[in-house]
């Protein structure tokens, strides 16, 4: 499924940001209603940095690069 991510990107000419580890934390948190962000102990921090790129983007900080 990544791979095929990273094909479509790449013919829009565009970067991946980043690419979160498949892992059942993420259901679990959405079961509750929460995200990653509400959960504050280590197993959550952990997982943050991989979403900063992304997020950096998504508030204007970041730039959209061509690969």
């Amino acid at each position: 499924m990544a791979d095929r991510l990273d094909e479509f990107l790449g013919e829009l000419e565009l970067r991946r940001f980043t690419r979160p580890r498949d892992t059942q934390i993420y259901p679990t948190l959405a079961e509750k209603g929460l995200s990653l962000f509400d959960f504050h102990n280590q197993r959550g921090d952990n997982f943050k940095p991989v979403w900063r790129p992304l997020l950096s983007f998504i508030d204007g900080s970041g730039k959209q690069q061509k690969i």
